[in-house]
């Protein structure tokens, strides 16, 4: 699987990548989206069978995942997000357009992976 790791805290998408390479899955990470065109250019690039997306950073999960559904309204997306215990926030989440389903709280990246892959399946 193709998976694009989206996320403003490198250490977080380094683990992630760590652990997804291992499986052999193709990772591509970003720590910051520069804008709606370069984000596309790297989309048609790299053409990802699944995102794993931060909720909290900039220009924000939500303006992020609005970019993704104009690219592909199919593609699996899973916010992964410090707040997946916070109602509000998971409000917030369901409202951008996921499912609860698709929402994997950080803990610890090896045990996360699992649960990423199960949501991007899932939805692939």
């Amino acid at each position: 699987m193709r998976i694009l790791l989206i996320d403003d805290e490198p250490d977080t998408t380094e683990r992630l990548a760590l652990y997804l390479g291992r499986d052999g899955h193709a990772v591509e990470s970003l720590c910051w989206v520069d804008g709606e065109a370069t984000f596309r250019d790297l989309l048609v690039d790299f053409r990802p069978d699944g995102v794993v997306l931060d909720f909290e950073m900039e220009p924000g999960g939500p303006q992020i995942l609005a970019w993704l559904r104009a690219f592909s309204d199919t593609l699996p997306v899973a916010f992964y997000t410090k707040y997946g215990a916070s109602p509000a926030h998971i409000h917030r989440m369901i409202e951008a357009g996921v499912g609860e389903g698709d929402i994997v709280t950080k803990r610890e990246a090896a045990e996360d992976t699992r649960r990423l892959l199960a949501v991007l399946g899932r939805r692939s």
